[in-house]
């Protein structure tokens, strides 16, 4: 998976970020839709409401490789070509909570970014919650 990520803060509490995305896959089904390259397209943004609370989005379009494909046992397949999630973040001093909703229960870049069987159409989203906690091992100077 390559990624370009092109971001620009315009100002103290609104950025964006354009990232297309290019997948190559090594070994994919025969059939007349597959291919080993997938490309993608996103945007995604911070949006800061308060001091300790951010409001995040990001959107992604797979451009090829989501319909009607072959995989290895011959059934066709179809992958939903959106991706969506927002998120709010609670920034405690030391933790970085992120509560998001997104439309796909995958747990990798590749597969949310080329498998995605979750359709938003369809209302199929999935609920995340991460905690990120800052630590440093050098003594603060006073």
């Amino acid at each position: 998976m390559h990624q370009l990520l092109v971001a620009r803060k315009f100002s103290d509490k609104f950025s964006l970020q354009f990232n297309p995305t290019l997948i190559h896959f090594n070994v994919v089904p025969y059939g007349i839709n597959n291919s080993n390259m997938v490309y993608s397209l996103g945007i995604s943004g911070k949006y800061k409401m308060s001091a300790k609370k951010n409001l995040t989005f990001e959107y992604n379009r797979q451009l090829n490789m989501h319909k009607n494909l072959i995989d290895k046992n011959g059934n066709i397949v179809n992958y939903s070509p959106d991706l969506l999630s927002v998120g709010l973040e609670l920034n405690t001093g030391g933790h970085l909570f992120q509560f998001y909703v997104g439309s796909t229960t995958a747990a990798s870049p590749i597969d949310q970014l080329a498998r995605n069987t979750s359709w938003i159409k369809d209302g199929e989203f999935a609920f995340g919650f991460t905690i990120n906690r800052t630590m440093s091992l050098k003594k603060e100077k006073e």
